[in-house]
């Protein structure tokens, strides 16, 4: 024993010995400097209570019993953390082994080793370090892929996996192609092997937009991002950051064709005012022929049948205006129920037996402001639409009218929405479906895929306007052999909003003097003509600055104004002003052929009696003078 001690007195390496109780039978002087005691301290002290860190001290006194009693004389790696004077931690590193004395007997565990403390938190550290970056790669939302030089993928993470279908088992070791559709599976060897010859990173550290191939066949809209090269274990590796931009073009395909409606819409709206003063002028001229014409002739007979013309043409502008959205519905607070049932009722009596009807409508959902009329619109034409759909093999029809809540927690992807209560209407068929391409037209006017004669391509147009015109959103949901569905969104609110209807009064002749403000001449000409007809002396004047100057020359000539709103110099709405404002009690009427600043109550504020939409017929406009003359 005193040999072995003395060997181990000058050594730059940890000695000690324990015996069978695990009590300290040597301590090398190394051993005490590591750990700032005193040999007498450590000699017959209880190494596992006294020099060990407690939460390890048993199980390290187990393994210490099991070595002691073990027949092995080969020597063992083990590790202790010890503890400083200071109960700072020590990780020594050691081999053990047996001491027999010369009959065979065990005599103590020896221990020698080095201090590993900064060797160990080292690789502590290096561990958390890829405990940290398995958790980054695999919670990540963005997909990372990593492959060699040859394209073979070499990790997947799971929001690849989520990302195109694959678990990480069916793609580990397969080329990366595999993930890309053509063009894109074809380009990807030539763009990774011009890298590597060219070594220029601009090929491959520059961001890029693609598509991706899911397992399921279906392709999306990506970007993709890739790493410059890095070695690992002999290879070249490039690690690929994968970002699905499906829904970024779903926005961005709504934004376009939102600006493309509104476009579309100000045209409509501009050629609706001109056909307006166009029809206004036939309107006017039918009406004179038929007061002129003999009851039962011919020539009656065929001025009643320009009439129904005329009034389908009226019908017409007011589907385009109502695409347009210029055409301002009268709200008022209306249970969706009724409106729903009814239209299903109408419905039910024109449809084929081979199309079911299936509805699920919700009793308990609160009144929305809307105009009836217009919603009923809706209801037949998106019915009609899915009727279409199915007419050759049948199918199911199936409307549903349910609550749904826009808050943080149930935030859906409704576009241009604000949080909010909505009703919202869902019209969903089983039909042929629709092709992507015919998807991004459906709202266009005029664009329809039925047989000739069978509709005019405005019906979901128009349903696209009275729905904006409401506050809401339209979507469609359509695959091509599996249906189609519409929902539509309408804000839940309380209180009355909107005009009442005008009361009936009794068209009479009369005698007062009218200022008639027109710059369409076809348009002044046949209703100068009327209201000369019916009595009234009129001075006619083809733009607002010329009736200005007139009014301001004889002020308390003109009994009332009727002015066009659009016209060159001075707009109806700015002459009423200047009229109004000297003399405030003045009759002003107002004619527009569609209106997006002007409404009744707006106009009515600023002391105009009454606002006509175009084209006005005889009866609507003789209505709205004696209504102000008999007051």
């Amino acid at each position: 024993m005193a040999r072995f001690c003395e060997i181990f007195k000058n050594m730059g390496l940890v000695g000690f010995v324990l015996d069978a109780n695990g009590r300290v039978m040597y301590a090398n002087p190394y051993l005490c400097s590591l750990l700032h005691v005193d040999e007498t301290k450590l000699l017959g002290s209880d190494w596992f209570a006294e020099w060990i860190l407690a939460d390890q001290a048993d199980e390290l006194r187990a393994l210490f019993r099991e070595s002691w009693q073990s027949d092995s004389t080969g020597l063992a790696q083990v590790e202790y953390p010890a503890l400083r004077k200071e109960r700072e931690v020590v990780v020594l590193s050691l081999q053990q082994s047996m001491f027999f004395d010369r009959e065979g007997q065990r005599l103590g565990l020896v221990f020698v080793g080095e201090e590993v403390t900064g060797r160990r938190a080292l690789e502590e550290a290096l561990i958390e370090n890829e405990t940290i970056k398995s958790i980054v790669f695999d919670n990540a939302l963005d997909a990372v892929i990593t492959v060699d030089q040859n394209g073979t993928i070499a990790s997947f993470n799971k929001a690849a996996e989520h990302l195109f279908g694959y678990t990480v088992r069916e793609v580990l070791e397969r080329n990366v192609s595999m993930l890309m559709p053509e063009p894109y599976r074809s380009q990807h060897d030539s763009y990774i092997q011009r890298y590597l010859e060219s070594g220029n990173p601009k090929i491959i550290g520059k961001g890029r937009e693609a598509l991706g191939l899911r397992k399921d066949g279906q392709t999306f809209p990506l970007y993709l991002s890739v790493s410059r090269e890095a070695q690992i274990g002999g290879k070249k590796i490039f690690v690929g950051i994968v970002r699905d931009l499906s829904k970024e073009k779903q926005v961005e395909a709504q934004l376009r064709q939102a600006q493309k409606m509104e476009a579309i819409g100000t045209l409509a709206g501009g050629i609706a005012h001109d056909f307006n003063n166009i029809l206004g002028g036939i309107f006017g001229y039918v009406e004179l022929m038929l007061e002129d014409a003999e009851d039962g002739s011919y020539l009656k007979e065929d001025l009643q049948e320009m009439m129904k013309a005329c009034v389908r043409g009226k019908e017409l502008v007011q589907q385009i205006l109502t695409f347009s959205r210029q055409d301002q519905p009268r709200r008022e607070p209306v249970h969706l129920q009724p409106v729903v049932k009814e239209s299903l009722k109408l419905l039910r009596a024109t449809l084929p037996s081979t199309i079911e009807i299936h509805r699920d409508i919700d009793p308990n959902l609160g009144t929305v402001a809307v105009d009836p009329t217009q919603i009923h619109q809706v209801m037949m034409n998106l019915c009609t639409n899915a009727y279409h759909a199915m007419r050759e093999s049948g199918g199911i029809l199936t409307v549903r009218l349910s609550h749904v809540v826009f808050d943080e927690t149930h935030n859906f992807e409704v576009r241009n929405l604000p949080f909010g209560h909505y009703a919202l209407l869902s019209v969903a068929d089983t039909g042929v479906g629709m092709s992507e391409q015919t998807m991004a037209r459906i709202f266009d006017p005029f664009f329809t895929t039925k047989r000739l004669g069978e509709g005019t391509g405005m019906g979901l147009s128009v349903v696209h306007g009275i729905v904006e015109n409401h506050e809401g959103t339209i979507q469609v949901e359509s695959e091509l052999g599996r249906g189609t569905c519409f929902k539509v969104y309408l804000p839940i609110r309380n209180g009355n909003v909107g005009a009442g209807e005008s009361q009936d009064t009794t068209s009479r002749r009369g005698r007062e003097h009218i200022y008639l403000v027109e710059d369409d001449p076809f348009l002044l000409k046949v209703q100068g003509r009327l209201l000369d007809r019916q009595g009234y002396r009129v001075t006619s004047f083809k733009n607002g600055s010329e009736a200005l100057e007139a009014f301001l020359a004889r002020p308390g000539e003109a009994d009332l104004v009727i002015s066009d709103q659009t016209m060159p110099k001075l707009a109806g709405v700015d002459l009423a002003k200047s009229l109004l404002k000297h003399r405030p009690n003045l009759p002003v009427i107002l004619t527009t052929g569609f209106s997006d600043v002007l409404s009744l109550e707006e106009t009515q504020r600023m002391g105009v009696r009454d606002l006509l939409m175009k084209p006005v017929k005889k009866e609507a406009l003789m209505e709205a003078i004696r209504k102000i003359f008999d007051e």
